[in-house]
């Protein structure tokens, strides 16, 4: 066979592949181009350091030394050092990294389940209101999405047999990219366990395989080690950072209702030395949780909650219209609140545009999460092949539940869960057997139904707000409000919901 035949064949084998990258490339770049995102909080703070090391040809600058790892800014300073510091750019960049996800989740789902599953799961993702919005930012998602589905997408590679160097060769490239996840997003540290295990058990061919773990881990060391001796160098503590110990005592105190920020718990800490703040706060973090472990496991289960549940991504609310004009609104109210200096009607106009989007997204979420909890009780049946995705997802979700949960957190596990609902979605519209062939086509879509519909009913009457936050302390009207993340757990949007009532009425979020 002549090389180009050979090339014609294998174009049209991947076709469908090509296709869902397409599909995903069109919408986002189209998105980007209307997208008008000045940065704010801590995409503000990525877009500083990277510049800071483009300046100076150093990481960190006046900012902590490593309460922000170093792998999205080096990536942001990449891409401005080609294309200038622009913040359409990065939106290109990100909007590429998009589609390549898209295209790695359709990879996924072809290799785990069927080539069906794959292009629905990758359209599925190429699709997605939360992900879409978060394209124009200079958000970490953008990075560590790509990061994660290249891990798992190695790893299943690995699991493909062959001959002994080819696993090995596999899982130290998935090494590779989990430790560049590490150094985008240190949360990423909650899949590493799911991942060894898979790299050090087959489950498909139910075979041990210490040498590819080894390969994995080593390659993850590899990467993650020289950050960790910078910071033994320059802290006295080879750390991934220093931020864990702020947000474990922001989700877990006594005034913490929805395992999401209370920032006031930080403010004693604010002065210290950062290795030593960091220390201090998680330590007592642990020791609430000791003296409090009813509660601590009550704000488990809204974590866990919040994060498969119907509340919509807040920060996806804020940009699901990306125009000049709300950019306009979201600017102005995050710099008055630095400044004290509260526009009434600016915070008015913007509740109201934030609202009308997450009456959107939470529309979304009541459709998709029911049917994500269905395909996750079916995977049962084939939960060899699809260990794969489900382990690093439940994984991640669960080291989330027992620490500090905000909503954006799932971007990173939802493209893995896309691919179990991807495989219901066939089986009951196609009439396939993804998730087994029984129960059957019919009985699958009526409990799919009927849940979706239960959950609307009790989202659309005001029932599931419980879910999202436990009863507080008593507070007296004079001081901070417990828990005022800004996360939908304080304001889970009914669908019939008006929005009538002000920034100013509901409670101003604290940003994080």
């Amino acid at each position: 066979m002549s090389t180009g035949n050979g090339a014609v064949v294998v174009l049209r084998r991947h076709a469908w592949l090509a296709c869902v990258f397409v599909v995903s490339l069109s919408v986002r770049v189209a998105w980007v181009s209307q997208a008008r995102v000045t940065p704010i909080t801590d995409f503000r703070i990525y877009d500083r350091l990277a510049m800071g090391v483009l300046r100076t040809g150093e990481y960190g600058g006046g900012y902590r030394l490593a309460y922000r790892p170093p792998g999205y800014p080096l990536f942001l300073a990449g891409v401005y050092g080609v294309f200038g510091h622009s913040y359409p750019a990065a939106g290109y960049a990100a909007a590429v990294l998009g589609a390549l996800s898209s295209a790695l989740v359709a990879t996924l789902g072809a290799r785990a389940v069927s080539r069906r599953t794959g292009v629905i799961a990758g359209l599925l993702h190429a699709l997605s209101p939360t992900a879409l919005a978060y394209t124009p930012l200079l958000a970490t998602e953008n990075l560590a999405v790509p990061l994660v589905l290249m891990t798992t997408v190695l790893l299943a590679g690995a699991d493909s047999g062959g001959r002994q160097a080819r696993p090995i060769a596999l899982a130290g490239l998935s090494g590779i990219a989990c430790g560049l996840l590490l150094l985008v997003r240190p949360a990423g540290l909650f899949f590493v366990p799911a991942w060894a295990l898979l790299a050090l058990y087959s489950f498909m061919r139910r075979q041990w395989r210490p040498w590819v773990a080894l390969a994995f881990l080593g390659a993850t060391a590899g990467i993650v080690g020289p950050w960790l001796m910078r910071n033994q160098r320059l802290l006295g503590a080879a750390t991934l950072g220093t931020n864990g110990g702020g947000n474990l005592l922001m989700a877990n105190n006594d005034l913490a209702v929805t395992g999401g920020t209370y920032e006031p718990a930080l403010r004693p800490y604010r002065n210290l030395p950062e290795l030593e703040s960091d220390r201090r706060m998680k330590t007592e973090a642990l020791a609430w949780i000791c003296t409090h472990p009813g509660r601590y496991l009550l704000l488990c289960g809204v974590r866990a909650v919040r994060l498969l549940g119907t509340s919509p991504d807040p920060w996806a609310g804020r940009y699901l219209c990306p125009t000049a004009e709300h950019d306009a609104l979201i600017t102005r109210s995050h710099d008055g609140r630095l400044a004290a200096d509260v526009d009434l009607d600016n915070e008015r106009r913007l509740w109201d545009v934030r609202h009308a989007n997450d009456r959107v997204l939470a529309g979304v979420r009541v459709a998709i999460a029911p049917l994500v909890l269905v395909a996750l009780a079916l995977s049962a049946a084939r939960w060899r092949a699809l260990a794969i995705v489900g382990l690093p997802a439940l994984c991640y979700l669960g080291g989330l539940s027992a620490t500090f949960v905000q909503e954006r957190f799932r971007e990173l596990a939802d493209p893995l869960l896309a691919i179990p609902l991807a495989a219901l979605v066939g089986d009951i519209v196609a009439g396939g057997a993804d998730l087994g062939p029984r129960p059957r086509r019919w009985v699958k879509g009526i409990v799919a139904l009927a849940l979706v519909g239960a959950v609307a009913l009790l989202h659309v009457t005001g029932r599931t707000e419980g879910w999202y936050r436990l009863s507080g302390p008593a507070v007296p009207e004079t001081a901070e409000r417990p828990d005022t993340d800004g996360q939908t757990a304080l304001s889970v949007v009914r669908l019939a919901e008006p929005a009538t009532q002000s920034a100013a009425e509901r409670g101003r979020p604290v940003e994080q």
